[in-house]
C-alpha cells in the first residue's frame, strides 16, 4: 500500500499548492480536506492509511485547533500551520501532541513542509535505544519518538542497554540517563565508545541534576549531547534530529572515501586497510585464507567496440555478481581499472576455487545490453592460498596467476604456480 499524506487547510489555493509540491518530490498519495468535517470523513476507519497530515490550526469549523486535537486522536502524526506565533500558541500546539508547527511566511512553506515529510519518513529508518531506570521516564521519551515514527527499543539499566545493543545490532542512536542501577551512564557510555566510535553510534546523555559538571562528564566520556530534565519536547526533536543526521553525514563521507564510484564496491584504499586487519586475525585465529584477483579479458576491445558506456556497463555487471557471491564477511574490491581483488577467510582452497570457477562461468554466461546491441565477455582470475604468505605476497600470488590466466588462453582460474 502506498504511502498518503493528507493536507487540511480551507484555502483551496494552499490546499493545491502544497498537494502538487508534495506529489512532485515524494512518492505519496496526498489527499486534502478543507475542515473539521471533510477530515474525519477521510480519516474515520482509514487512519491507518496515512503516514501524517499537514494541518492548518484555524479552521472555520474548527477555530480552536480542534483538528488538530482530531487527528491526533486518530494516532495520526501532524505539522501544523499557523499564521500566528508566540511562546503561547507554541506551548498550546506541543500540547496537542503534534510533531511540528510552520508558520505561514509564503512559498518558503512549501519547501520545509516537504523536508518535514522526508525526515518523517526517512526516521523509519533509525533505532534509538531508550536506557532509564524509571519506567514512567522511559515510556515518556519512547512516547515522544514514536510520534516521529523513529523505531524504538528500551532498556532498564547500563548492563542491560549493552545486551539490547548486542542483540539487536543496528541501533543508531543511544539515549541514557545517568543514575541507573547496576551501571551508570557514565560506565555505559565508556563501554559504548570502547566498541563503537561517534560516527556509527551517538549517545545523548540526561539527567534531572542541577550540576553543570555532568555535563561536561558526560560529553569528555563520549556522548555526542546532553540535556536536562525536564527537557523542552521541540529541543529535544531537534537534538535527536541533528546527532542522527550527523552520524549519517559522517557515514556518507567514509562511504564516499571507501567506495569506488562506479561499481559501488569497496575501493582498493579500503581493500588495505580492511583486508589488513581481516588478514591478521584470520592468521591469529588459525584461520585459512584466500585471495583472488580478477581481471576482464579485452576490456580495450570493449571499450573500443561499445565506448566508455559499454566498458562502465562491463564494470558494473561483474562488480554486481562479484558482490552477490561472496559472503558479508569477505572484502570485495576494485583494485583499479578493470581489475577486482577478494580476501576469502576461512575457507579452504578447494572450495575457493570452485566458487572461482562457478562466478567464472556466470560471467561468461551473461549478455550485456547497450544502444540495441549485445555483446558477452569473460574474466580471467588468480588464485593465492599460501597459508604462509604475508597479505603483500598473497597479492603478489595471485597477480602473477593472473598474468598466467592471460598468458594461456584467457577466461580461466589459475590457482598454482
Amino acid at each position: 500500500m502506498e504511502e498518503k499524506i493528507l493536507v487540511v487547510d480551507d484555502s483551496k489555493a494552499i490546499r493545491t499548492l502544497v498537494k502538487r509540491k508534495l506529489e512532485d518530490e515524494l512518492p505519496m498519495i496526498v489527499e486534502t480536506a478543507e475542515d473539521l468535517r471533510s477530515t474525519q470523513e477521510l480519516l474515520e476507519g482509514h487512519n491507518r492509511d496515512y503516514l501524517m497530515a499537514v494541518a492548518d490550526l484555524n479552521l472555520p469549523d474548527a477555530p480552536n485547533g480542534e483538528v488538530v486535537d482530531y487527528i491526533s486522536s486518530k494516532g495520526v502524526p501532524s505539522v501544523v500551520l499557523t499564521g500566528n506565533f508566540d511562546e503561547k500558541v507554541r506551548k498550546k500546539l506541543y500540547s496537542k501532541n503534534i510533531i511540528d508547527y510552520l508558520v505561514k511566511e509564503g512559498h518558503r512553506d512549501l519547501d520545509l513542509i516537504v523536508q518535514t515529510v522526508k525526515r518523517l519518513r526517512s526516521n523509519q529508518d533509525y533505532k534509538i535505544l531508550v536506557v532509564d531506570d524509571s519506567r514512567f521516564s522511559r515510556r515518556y521519551v519512547t512516547k515522544l519518538l514514536l510520534r516521529q515514527h523513529y523505531r524504538v527499543v528500551e532498556a532498564e539499566n547500563g548492563q542491560d542497554a549493552c545486551e539490547v545493543i548486542d542483540r539487536e545490532g543496528d541501533i543508531n542512536l543511544v539515549i541514557t540517563d545517568f543514575d541507573m542501577p547496576e551501571m551508570d551512564g557514565f560506565e555505559l557510555i565508556g563501554r559504548l565508545r570502547r566498541k563503537y566510535g561517534k560516527d556509527s553510534i551517538a549517545i545523548i546523555g540526561l539527567s534531572a541534576r542541577e550540576d553543570d559538571y555532568l555535563t561536561a562528564k558526560f560529553i569528555k566520556l563520549g556522548a555526542n549531547d546532553f540535556l536536562n530534565k525536564p527537557f523542552g519536547i521541540e529541543e529535544f526533536y531537534c537534538r535527536v534530529s541533528q546527532n542522527l543526521e550527523l552520524v549519517e553525514l559522517i557515514q556518507k563521507i567514509k562511504d564516499a572515501s571507501n567506495t569506488d564510484y562506479l561499481t559501488k564496491l569497496f575501493n582498493r584504499r579500503y581493500f588495505f586497510d580492511s583486508g589488513s586487519r581481516n588478514f591478521n586475525r584470520a592468521v591469529k585465529e588459525g584461520k585459512s585464507i584466500a585471495l583472488a584477483m580478477f581481471d576482464i579479458d579485452h576490456f580495450k576491445n570493449i571499450n573500443d567496440t561499445y565506448g566508455h558506456d559499454g566498458g562502465d556497463l562491463a564494470l558494473v555487471e561483474v562488480a554486481s555478481l562479484l558482490k552477490r557471491s561472496f559472503r558479508p564477511g569477505d572484502v570485495v574490491a576494485r583494485f583499479g581499472g578493470e581489475e577486482f581483488c577478494v580476501l576469502m577467510l576461512d575457507v579452504t582452497a578447494l572450495d575457493a576455487h570452485r566458487k572461482l570457477e562457478q562466478i567464472r562461468k556466470d560471467i561468461s554466461n551473461m549478455t550485456l545490453h547497450i544502444d540495441g546491441r549485445d555483446f558477452a565477455l569473460t574474466t580471467s582470475v588468480g588464485l593465492a592460498t599460501e597459508a604462509d604468505e604475508t597479505l603483500a605476497q598473497l597479492i603478489k600470488t595471485a597477480d602473477e596467476r593472473l598474468y598466467t590466466a592471460k598468458q594461456t588462453g584467457r577466461n580461466r582460474v589459475v590457482a598454482t604456480g
